[in-house]
């Protein structure tokens, strides 16, 4: 699916990049990541076993991006994920996202829009695709902070529930306050959203707010990065009764997570991530708790 959408438009952009290939920055990485949730879920079917498990996560994603002139360039970028469960498998996921960037600076003002295309399969099947079109402005409004703003437009299609089928607006905002340049700085991210679905009961509103701190520290006398973030979100499913429980839907979750990247040299890195996340909702497949421990091993090149 992924392969099919992105064909015609790398023959429209391939000439593009190959007529200026001096201008041209290829990356790419592999991840290969072991972890452990405490209960094995899918969020966007509403579906959790309250079971934990094992899993191997094998991940790939390159970028390429282009230099059209000294203030704007042009990217392409394409990551497939692989997450493979040791006695769940059936909860397999992969995740293919291809996404095509241009952005373009004038004075202080940066100007942005992205395109992105998400395929997910769960044990072999379809199970969604989502398109999204995101404008984007940022700026520094001092030498300490930054500012980006977003408008976010999607749309989500589900190969066995077509009820589930969605349009979603989302305004988003984000401020960074840079309290010792890059080595150590904090985020504030918040966002509004309208989701309107095929079946009212699928339909919500939400907001969310992100924080997190980010700090470098030398572990091992290397140049570690150090991440604490929390996440809160509401949703209200307020336009129609959810038969299963003969009520609105009311939704507020919270995440807390740390994560610790050390690289072993330029091209290597081991990271490690715990996440504990605390869902409520009056919709009991929903309602449900999980922590996740991963580590990751990185290879950049």
């Amino acid at each position: 699916m992924v392969i099919k959408t992105l064909l015609p438009l790398s023959i429209i952009i391939f000439p593009i990049f190959a007529e200026a290939k001096d201008n041209l920055e290829l990356s790419a990485e592999v991840e290969v990541s072991y972890g452990y949730e405490s209960n094995v879920s899918v969020d966007d079917v509403d579906l959790n076993t309250n079971i934990g498990d094992q899993f191997i996560d094998l991940r790939f994603s390159s970028d390429l991006v282009f230099k059209i002139q000294e203030s704007t360039e042009m990217s392409a970028g394409l990551t497939i994920s692989d997450r493979l469960y040791d006695t769940f498998d059936e909860f397999d996921g992969l995740l293919s996202l291809a996404s095509l960037a241009v952005s373009h600076q004038k004075g202080d003002w940066e100007y942005g829009l992205i395109t992105r295309y998400i395929d997910y399969q769960l044990d072999g099947s379809e199970l969604l695709a989502m398109t999204q079109i995101s404008p984007s402005l940022a700026w520094f409004p001092s030498k300490r902070t930054y500012l980006y703003l977003n408008y976010e437009r999607s749309r989500e299609t589900y190969s066995e529930n077509s009820q589930r089928n969605n349009d979603r607006d989302e305004i988003g905002a984000a401020f960074y306050y840079f309290i010792n340049g890059l080595r150590q700085y904090i985020t504030i991210q918040t966002d509004v959203a309208k989701e309107k679905a095929k079946a009212g009961f699928f339909s919500n509103d939400s907001w969310q707010i992100r924080l997190a701190f980010m700090q470098r520290m030398t572990i091992l006398s290397r140049d570690s990065i150090l991440r604490l973030a929390y996440r809160h979100e509401n949703r209200r499913y307020d336009r129609s009764i959810n038969p299963t429980i003969a009520d609105f839907r009311k939704d507020t979750r919270h995440r807390y997570e740390f994560g610790l990247e050390i690289p072993i040299n330029e091209d290597w890195s081991a990271m490690t991530l715990v996440q504990y996340s605390d869902y409520r909702s009056n919709l009991k497949s929903s309602d449900y708790s999980q922590e996740l421990y991963q580590l990751t091993v990185q290879y950049q090149f």
